[in-house]
């Protein structure tokens, strides 16, 4: 249970128009990529010398949405309870 929902991805998903898996998917993508960037710089350490990962604008912008869309969804689920 999250904020109150039993299955806050679900509910966030089925309010948006998404895909729960896609969803799930996505987030988790981003917040691995998030992880190694806070643990390890971001660096490729299966290179030797370890080689800094590109991120893209693309890449960036699309994060960005769907933070805002999951986080806009979230807040119109709460405002209705």
């Amino acid at each position: 249970m999250i904020v109150g929902y039993n299955d806050v991805f679900h509910d966030v998903a089925v309010h948006a128009g998404m895909n729960e898996d896609r969803l799930r998917q996505e987030l988790d993508s981003f917040t691995q990529r998030r992880h190694a960037i806070a643990h390890r710089g971001d660096y490729d350490l299966t290179e030797n010398p370890p080689k800094e990962n590109v991120i893209t604008k693309k890449y960036a912008e699309d994060c960005i949405s769907l933070m805002c869309r999951v986080a806009k969804h979230i807040h119109e689920l709460g405002s209705k309870s």
